[in-house]
């Protein structure tokens, strides 16, 4: 089965987006994900320092906001999707962070941040056009946090998907851009110093057939946890955290 919920525009490109939806029918608030804990964990040092201002682009119906908020109750957080309906859970539940509309293919945040965030929503888009915007969005010395899919390999890989038998358009979301070029990419934009932080699941994650794009785990012979989805991709993840305003090393 597919659900169709319509389309967005990321800089003037049409970009079908339906998964995004399953997000209006889970609870995740009290069951944070695992790379929640080790995305926060990681951005400690800036989170934990007096009247912090942070910023999440691509929140979706906000659980890593109300995550981090939890973790971290003296951070000031704003929060930005270009999802209205996902917004407006968001801002339902989630009350004490501010939720607001942004295209961030297109503009930068409204303020400058100490730390932004932005989780698994990088590989949508088809061009490095929201970096510019992102690093835009931080302020000097402050730091920037992009999770999700980076080739350890100097490739950049494009990959759109649809359901079988079906005639709908091709989907995005999956795209893997190399560590090589999105850290070559920040030295041109006069970003800063970058590094990428490995992740590795320590919980298994079950199947879920009503939803074949949805993340599972295989035991490998070694005991690690190999993650991968119905696109028979497997999904190598990291975190890029670049220290705006240093010089790049």
């Amino acid at each position: 089965m597919t659900h169709k919920f319509g389309s967005f525009k990321y800089d003037g490109d049409l970009v079908e987006r339906t998964h995004d939806k399953f997000y209006l029918n889970e609870n995740r608030k009290d069951n944070p994900k695992e790379y929640f804990k080790f995305i926060s964990a990681i951005a400690s040092s800036v989170l934990e320092k007096p009247l912090v201002e942070v910023a999440e682009v691509g929140c979706a119906t906000g659980d890593f906001a109300y995550y981090l908020s939890s973790v971290y109750p003296a951070i000031r957080l704003s929060a930005f999707d270009i999802d209205e309906e996902l917004l407006a859970r968001a801002r339902r539940e989630v009350p004490s962070v501010t939720f607001d509309l942004i295209n961030i293919a297109r503009n930068p945040l409204p303020e400058r941040y100490d730390a932004v965030f932005m989780n698994g929503v990088h590989s949508i888009f088809d061009d490095l056009n929201w970096l510019d915007h992102l690093l835009a969005s931080v302020k000097p010395g402050g730091s920037l946090f992009v999770f999700g899919l980076f080739n350890s390999e100097d490739l950049d890989v494009m990959i759109k998907s649809r359901a079988s038998c079906t005639s709908g358009a091709w989907e995005t979301g999956w795209n893997v851009f190399s560590r090589k070029t999105v850290a070559h990419a920040v030295s041109s934009a006069g970003g800063g110093q970058v590094q990428f932080h490995d992740f590795a699941i320590e919980i298994d994650l079950p199947k879920v057939s009503q939803d074949p794009l949805r993340s599972w785990t295989e035991r490998l012979a070694t005991g690690e946890r190999l993650i991968r989805n119905g696109l028979q991709l497997i999904n190598t993840l990291s975190l890029m955290e670049v220290t705006v305003g240093l010089a790049d090393h």
